[in-house]
């Protein structure tokens, strides 16, 4: 509670009066209760996790800050039976100055500190524990007893504080997790797109720009997995990509695996980002509402009862009210390059663009009832719908064009926990996702009413899974088995009709059924951490059967040191195409593998790893293989001017880390290689660089804290993207006017080197007339306003008054400088 509302409470039931400055209380919360009986003695108890104190002349109180005074801070460590616990840190919270207790299990060391400095007490197995200096006041030595930390033997050996408090590193299978409610109190930006936030660790980008379209180390962003409440999401973004379509305020927390992950996890070869609610009833009703520069929002979590607790939220966007800066910027990156005409060098001059409209809105709602401590019933839903309606006019060819696009996503979840008991539980699920696309374009000449050229695309998919777990946990050892069966469907439909061909109509459909046999075992001592797992599927669709084995080790020979290795093999039956009959699609088309293995993916992953810590110095570095067969240019997009063909690729590199605390500063510097290369087996070119080789990725950024103001700066220089360049055009057929172009070798040139400078403020404060909570936040990407392109494409259009066709090249740009604001209000 404030410091200064309890003071108000106090004046106002009592002859106490306080003398302070204003600005010495502001901000400052404190725990605890009042007795009015004994003033002096409760001021003391409130104030002693302050760095505040007082003189008591009774009825006045003078508060003021305490200055630093001498600490002797001493003591022994030991376990709650007795046994000493000898190389146990001590050290002051954020600070570096520490010592070790000795081979006795104790430790003495002198400080010159203010009362309220945290000194931590930590030793690996043992729940740590953090006392205030001021509690050696009175010069005494203390034994302090540190617990057993019951997740540590059948859980990871976790490297706190990764990049930001609320991050950890080494969960199963070396994995990181986000913990929403403590990470965005230093990253605040984690609150306005949780995908974007996974971008900020090692070995992510999105080569786009966008929120949606990661690609984790190498990977495509249909080759990773992303998971909302258990169910498989194939479209979550608003804005196609630029934005999350996953609610930040819903979610708990965010487990992102890079190499190997949980053979419970549907079939991909690429990393994996599970997304969790909460699943802690409300104690109480809570909640939000805010806005951003391009939606609104609102969110509330009810108690119902005591055994139940039911959460809603929904967002809407600005558009359909205001033309945001933020919304133009994102709408222009999105749709630059969506129309060209041949008879202007420069594109924008060649059309006119009349109406642009586009919005979006999603919903997401969570139901627990948890009658005792065996049964826990949860079911979660989220939908979300796109749309878009554009014109253009061709000027010189006085030609109209008119679109729409469509996107709908739904997930829904159904989750029956049953524990047995203290060792064993099972968990019983039932998730459905349900995505539909459909884009529309006509082009006539505004003069007559049959309509020259239309365009009609549509995808749906449609993805169901039931499955059973069970979980077994002893001291050391746990292990997991389960079956899920699967079913998917996946149509695709395109029809093109035009007054000068005839009508084209392409239909497919795919269905398949998998059935998932999954088992893991993990066992933990004090210093190892070794998980396997295998996960067998048969699929119908291609009646076959395919095996993933996978393998991870961590190792902790001391506190400041942490190695780990992983592998694993891993399949992939689903994947998106990237040109379909050159019609302009925004998003991939999602595709089913049903006829042979060749459809399938297959990747080889490997990774080692090795964290050093040191006070508030961390050093983190991480290498990584991986090799995959099956791919198809389609799929992977190097090349419009390759016909479907299959190939493979590789993929090696390293992440690195490099991080700092330096009170109220936090620095962290990160730098990613990676060499990406593709190989299509129809043409002769050996290995060439894949359209996502970020070769080289550099970030820096400084956190800087201080009361109700959190300031951050960030920094990304990344190497140019690779494309083909064009060498000129091929005559196929001079009469009918049919050519072709030439490209040199594939992906050989490199466009230039990506520059982005990003700054935030955020202030955040609780209002004086109760507990609610305002935050303000303002951010500022691409502060330079760097041009910077990740795209570069030449059309080849139609011949001009020389008989010749005309070469139109146009680079696509990531976003110019863009405004972004929080404003939200916390009950």
């Amino acid at each position: 509670m404030p410091l200064e509302e309890i003071i108000q409470r106090i004046q106002n039931n009592s002859s106490i009066h306080f003398n302070f400055a204003p600005a010495l209380i502001a901000g400052v919360r404190v725990t605890g209760t009042y007795d009015s009986r004994d003033p002096e003695r409760s001021l003391r108890l409130l104030l002693s996790s302050t760095a505040l104190d007082f003189h008591f002349d009774s009825p006045r109180v003078l508060l003021y800050k305490a200055d630093a005074r001498p600490y002797t801070i001493c003591g022994r460590v030991m376990d709650p039976q007795g046994n000493i616990l000898p190389l146990a840190s001590i050290y002051l919270d954020g600070e570096e100055r520490g010592t070790e207790s000795d081979e006795t299990g104790s430790f003495s060391m002198k400080v010159q500190t203010l009362k309220n400095a945290r000194v931590r007490i930590s030793y690996l197995g043992h729940l740590s524990r953090t006392l205030l200096a001021g509690e050696w006041s009175h010069g005494d030595c203390l034994d302090i007893e540190l617990m057993a930390d019951p997740h540590l033997f059948g859980y990871e050996i976790l490297i706190q504080d990764y990049m930001f408090r609320g991050i950890e590193h080494g969960k199963a299978h070396g994995a990181t997790q986000l913990h929403l409610d403590v990470l965005k109190e230093e990253y605040p930006r984690a609150q306005e797109d949780i995908l974007r936030c996974t971008q900020i660790l090692p070995g992510i980008t999105s080569v786009d720009g966008s929120s949606t379209h990661l690609n984790i180390r190498g990977s495509t962003p249909d080759q990773n997995l992303l998971v909302w409440e258990g169910v498989t999401l194939y479209d979550p973004g608003h804005l196609f990509g630029m934005i999350s379509s996953i609610n930040p305020f819903m979610v708990n927390s965010v487990e992102v695996h890079k190499t190997a992950f949980d053979p419970a996890y549907s079939s991909r070869i690429g990393g994996v980002v599970d997304l969790s609610l909460t699943d802690d009833l409300a104690l109480k009703p809570t909640g939000g509402i805010g806005t951003t520069l391009t939606e609104v929002h609102g969110d509330i979590h009810l108690p119902v009862g005591k055994i139940a607790s039911i959460s809603l939220a929904a967002r809407q966007s600005l558009s359909s009210i205001i033309q945001t800066p933020t919304l133009i910027s994102f709408s222009d990156k999105v749709f630059q390059d969506k129309w060209v005409n041949s008879e202007e060098d420069d594109v924008e001059e060649s059309r006119e663009i009349g109406l642009q409209e586009f919005g979006f809105w999603d919903v997401t709602g969570k139901v627990i009832i948890e009658p005792n401590a065996k049964w826990k019933l949860s079911t979660a839903f989220t939908q979300n719908e796109n749309q878009f309606e554009g014109e253009g006019q061709f000027v010189e060819e006085e030609l109209e064009n008119e679109e729409s696009i469509t996107s709908r996503g739904k997930a829904f979840s159904l989750r029956l926990d049953r524990k047995w008991s203290n060792t064993f539980s099972s968990a019983l699920k039932f998730v459905q996702s349900d995505y539909a696309m459909r884009e529309s374009s006509a082009f006539s000449d505004g003069d007559t009413i049959d309509v020259p050229e239309q365009t009609l695309l549509t995808n749906n998919i449609l993805d169901r899974r039931i499955s059973l777990n069970n979980h077994w946990r002893g001291s050391r050892l746990r292990g997991q088995l389960g079956y899920e069966w699967e079913w998917k469907n996946a149509t695709f439909e395109l029809l093109e009709n035009s007054i000068f061909l005839a009508t084209q109509e392409d239909y497919h459909e795919a269905s398949s059924a998998f059935h998932n046999a999954m088992a893991s075992l993990t066992w933990v001592s004090d210093q190892h951490t070794i998980e396997a797992g295998i996960r067998a599927t048969y699929a119908t669709g291609v009646s076959s059967t395919f095996v993933s084995p996978r393998i991870s080790w961590q190792f902790a020979p001391g506190r400041r040191w942490n190695l780990r290795l992983a592998a694993g093999r891993y399949f992939q039956f689903v994947s998106q195409l990237q040109n379909v009959d050159d019609v302009n699609v925004l998003n991939g088309i999602w595709h089913l593998a049903e006829e042979s293995n060749e459809e399938v993916l297959a990747s080889d992953k490997g990774s080692i790893g090795l964290t050093f810590e040191s006070g508030n110095f961390m050093l983190d570095v991480e290498a990584f293989a991986q090799r995959v067969s099956g791919i198809s240019s389609l799929t992977t997009g190097p090349t419009s001017m390759i016909e479907n063909a299959l190939g493979k690729s590789r993929a090696h590199g390293v992440d690195v880390l490099l991080q700092q605390e330096l009170k109220p500063f936090r620095i962290w510097l990160s730098y990613s290689l990676l060499h990406h290369q593709f190989r299509i087996s129809s043409i002769e070119q050996d290995w060439f660089a894949a359209d996502n080789d970020h070769r080289h990725n550099l970030t820096a950024a400084v956190v800087f804290q201080h009361e109700r103001w959190t300031a951050t700066t960030s920094y990304g220089l990344r190497s140019g993207l690779p494309y083909s360049p064009v060498e000129g055009y091929q005559i196929i057929d001079e009469e009918e006017e049919e050519y072709r172009l030439q490209f040199g070798n594939l992906n050989s040139e490199r466009l230039s080197a990506f520059h982005q400078l990003d700054a935030s403020l955020t202030y955040r404060s609780t209002l004086p007339w109760s507990d609610t909570q305002m935050e303000i936040n303002l951010s500022l990407l691409n502060l330079l306003n760097r041009v910077n392109p990740y795209a570069r494409r030449t059309y080849l259009l139609e011949v001009d008054e020389d008989d010749q066709p005309d070469l139109f090249t146009v680079e696509k740009n990531h976003i110019r400088r863009t405004p972004q604001l929080l404003f939200r209000i916390n009950f």
